[in-house]
């Protein structure tokens, strides 16, 4: 599937197009200018950025264009997208659609310690032999990137209560049907 990114350069949204991309997808984005961790992750990935926002960077005619929860409905992509009949996906709707189905989902969630949690799940899953994937918002210094596609069966997710896109106002974590969850803390 071509999947195109609006926003590709959010932590979040970065890591599951490189989800993406190692599951075999063609991947590309646009965002501003870009910078560390994630203009490295993507260039790593070999996945090609359009600097900034336009309706020509759809000319390559992706099925779907994941929308990034700071685009507005009237966003030059999103009219775009629409406009050339691309179904229009959440980050969280396209990881469940595309990369849970087949996977143990195990979520951290929490007001405070969910990338460290998250980290250390991930790290005590590789210790054990397990292969992993994950999908983490920060940059983990012992795993040296925020995603990767594991032959596992578990994926860990970084979950937060943060809405999706302006068509989806669920919370994220309501998209990653845990199997298992750590609730870090509640305030």
């Amino acid at each position: 599937m071509k999947v195109h990114f609006i926003g590709i350069g959010g932590t979040g949204m970065g890591a599951l197009a490189g989800l993406l991309k190692a599951a075999g997808h063609d991947v590309r984005g646009s965002d501003g200018p870009l910078y560390p961790p994630m203009s490295t992750q993507l260039a790593r990935a070999e996945i090609p950025v359009f600097e900034g926002y336009d309706a020509t960077n759809l000319e390559w005619a992706p099925d779907c264009v994941v929308v990034g929860n700071v685009c507005r409905p009237d966003h030059v992509e999103v009219l775009e997208a629409s406009s050339r009949g691309a179904k229009l996906e959440s980050f969280p709707s396209m990881l469940e659609n595309s990369l849970l189905p087949g996977r143990r989902s195990l979520v951290v969630a929490g007001t405070h310690g969910k990338t460290t949690t998250s980290s250390l799940l991930t790290w005590l899953l590789r210790g054990a032999g397990k292969d992993p994937s994950w999908l983490i918002g920060g940059v983990p210094q012992n795993l040296g990137r925020g995603s990767h596609l594991g032959g596992g069966e578990a994926i860990v997710l970084e979950g937060d209560e943060y809405d999706t896109a302006f068509f989806d106002k669920k919370s994220k974590f309501l998209h990653y049907r845990p199997q298992r969850a750590i609730l870090t803390s509640v305030e």
